[in-house]
């Protein structure tokens, strides 16, 4: 396998805004209080954070390749408030959506407001709901946030109706979650081995402590490489240092997201395309590209290489 050389950034749904809201909240809130506090709240896009003041958070990407990155608060269908975890205190769960310059995608997100034990409150992480999708209803009852939306499929015939969907939701130990898909999400949780910045921070060792980073004995590969066969990774060099990571495991985490999922999942998390060609895509990700294989035929990831400068 020849190098191959890349451009870099970070992914715009994993930069993180700055900000601080001007907020505290007494222990027990009115309805409208609760719904101020989410529209004032950091939620977290799939292990990063944003800050929402006064419902809004944009951030200047110029550096970044785009003008900007907008996340917004829904004000149709309202935030609704309720007790979500059980603790008699009202909690708060609201739409949002993400936009940004030189692209027309949408895509929108639920998330929540929790209460703490101290009085203050904190934001959930965001859930995706989809892209260009149209919501219809948000209501929060008896521990449940259900979400009524309009869809349309990809492959759908030119002026089909878009599709109606319902889906409900629930706090599991403080992380929102799809109703009926808590016990999947947390067997996917623990058979989670490593994050992607494990291998990330592979990139530029000599080859003596990328060995000793890992701790596995290597079995020499082709082009000079090695072989992490229980790590589920190949790494080669440039220079006697790290320059290319061959990802395979399918126990690795990215940011949420593992190999086997569907190539409309990794680009929902991490961003703008910066190459695409059939079969693969590539991403900035932090000071290198993540470049994913994928099958053509079903859309799902095979393999990954995060590829140094």
């Amino acid at each position: 396998m020849k190098a191959m050389k890349k451009a870099v950034i970070a992914a715009l749904i994993g930069l993180s805004c700055t900000a601080s809201p001007a907020w505290a909240e007494e222990a027990t809130l009115t309805p409208n209080e609760a719904s101020v506090a989410a529209r004032n709240a950091t939620y977290d896009f799939y292990g990063k954070s944003i800050t929402l003041l006064d419902g809004k958070a944009e951030m200047d990407m110029v550096a970044h390749g785009v003008s900007w990155l907008l996340t917004t608060a829904l004000e149709e269908p309202q935030p609704v408030s309720g007790d979500l975890n059980g603790d008699g205190t009202l909690d708060a769960a609201l739409l949002l959506k993400q936009e940004s310059s030189g692209s027309k995608a949408v895509y929108y997100y639920l998330a929540a407001t929790l209460s703490q034990a101290d009085g203050s409150r904190s934001g959930s992480n965001a859930l995706l709901l989809g892209e260009s999708i149209v919501p219809q209803r948000l209501a929060l009852e008896n521990g449940v946030i259900r979400v009524d939306y309009l869809t349309q499929n990809k492959n759908s015939a030119a002026g089909q109706a878009p599709l109606p969907l319902s889906k409900e939701y629930v706090i599991k130990q403080r992380v929102l979650v799809e109703r009926g898909a808590e016990e999947r999400a947390q067997v996917k949780a623990m058979t989670v081995r490593h994050n992607l910045s494990r291998y990330y921070a592979l990139l530029g060792l000599a080859r003596e402590a990328a060995v000793a980073r890992i701790a596995e004995s290597p079995i020499a590969a082709d082009e000079g490489g090695l072989d992490f066969v229980k790590e589920g990774i190949r790494i080669w060099f440039s220079d006697a240092k790290v320059n290319q990571v061959f990802i395979s495991g399918k126990e690795i985490s990215f940011n949420g997201l593992r190999l086997g999922d569907g190539v409309d999942s990794f680009k929902k998390v991490f961003g703008p395309v910066v190459k695409e060609k059939p079969g693969m895509l590539e991403f900035n990700y932090k000071a290198c590209t993540l470049q994913l294989i994928y099958d053509e035929k079903t859309g799902n990831t095979v393999c990954a290489y995060l590829l140094q400068r």
